[in-house]
This record gives structure tokens, sequence and C-alpha cells, in this order.
């Protein structure tokens, strides 16, 4: 046996019954559903980005300086660490058909106020609670 056989033996576990738990098993879920949701969640994180482009129209809007507009997509990173540091654990401790609807109805809340503010003060607001219930949907 050369170098590499052995190599590749050292590394590869045998089909003995105690490595049996060392073999891949199948996620259960179709690819479509896989792909649906890799999409979904890939699109919700992108939400983070969306507003980077109109920085020159909000700081038009909301007489803000153009160093200042950043704060709308820091406000949105933040939302969703802060999703990610204290919300997520409610999946393990909320029944989660109950706990996805309280969070669409706060994403829906949230989007309408900041589709409806007057503010900068209300904008970023408005995006940091848009972001931490969007992002525990994804």
């Amino acid at each position: 046996m050369d170098d590499i056989e052995i190599m590749k033996s050292s590394f590869t576990p045998s089909a003995s019954p105690e490595n049996e738990h060392l073999r891949e098993q199948p996620a259960g879920l179709p690819r479509s559903l896989v792909a649906l949701f890799a999409i979904a969640s890939g699109l919700s994180v992108a939400n983070v980005y969306y507003a980077q482009p109109l920085f020159d129209a909000l700081g038009r809007d909301f007489h803000i300086r153009p160093a200042a507009v950043g704060g709308g997509i820091t406000a949105t990173q933040i939302g969703c660490a802060l999703a990610l540091l204290l919300l997520v654990s409610l999946g393990d401790r909320v029944e989660r058909r109950r706990l996805m609807a309280v969070q669409l109805l706060a994403l829906t809340a949230a989007l309408a106020a900041v589709a409806l503010t007057r503010s900068a003060p209300a904008l970023l607001a408005g995006m940091l609670g848009t972001a931490m219930t969007q992002g525990l949907i994804a």
C-alpha cells in the first residue's frame, strides 16, 4: 500500500457497527423545500442592505446629514443582532405557530410604521423593529 492509500484508509470510517453513526443520514426534507428556505433566508438577510442605494433620497426626504443616513443600516444590523441574541430562544419556549403569528403581526406593524413615518428617529426605530421581527421569521 502506498502512502496515499494509507492516509485515505485512516480517515475513512469503516462499515463496522460502532461507526454506523458516522454515516450521513438524509435530512428528510425535499431539495426543493431546502432551496426555498435558503432563498427566503438570503432575501431576508438582504433586507438589511436594500436601503443603501437610497441613502441620498432618504437624506433629502428626512433632512438627515449624509453622514448620519448610515444610521438606518446600522439600526437594521443592530436589530438583527438583538433578535439573534434576545428573541431566537423563544422558539424553544413558546409554541411555534403562535410565535410566528405574533412575529408576522409585529413585522406588519413595524413596516407600517416605517412607511408612515415623518421623522428620522421614528424611521430608525421602525427599521430597528423591522429588522428584529423579519430576522426571526427567516
